[in-house]
């Protein structure tokens, strides 16, 4: 495949849907593209830099968090 991805190729390869991507274009974020014609074409390194910016990891207090579910009321139990 060629140096630049339409968004349909995008989608095909990467798990980004076609509409998120137009939805996200419309809004002024996502991934870098150029308009060529009428079509969005966007290079696989600027996809790629931009999912990896997107990766978050689970804070601190989120994975020793021992509390479960809605918090009781108080009295009850």
């Amino acid at each position: 495949m060629g140096k630049f991805l339409t968004r349909r190729d995008v989608a095909r390869e990467y798990p980004i849907k076609f509409s998120t991507l137009a939805h996200l274009a419309c809004r002024g974020k996502g991934p870098a593209y150029a308009i060529i014609g009428k079509r969005a074409i966007y290079t696989r390194e600027d996809i790629e830099n931009w999912l990896e910016s997107k990766r978050t990891t689970p804070s601190k207090s989120y994975r020793t968090s021992k509390g479960r579910g809605r918090p009781r009321k108080s009295g009850t139990q």
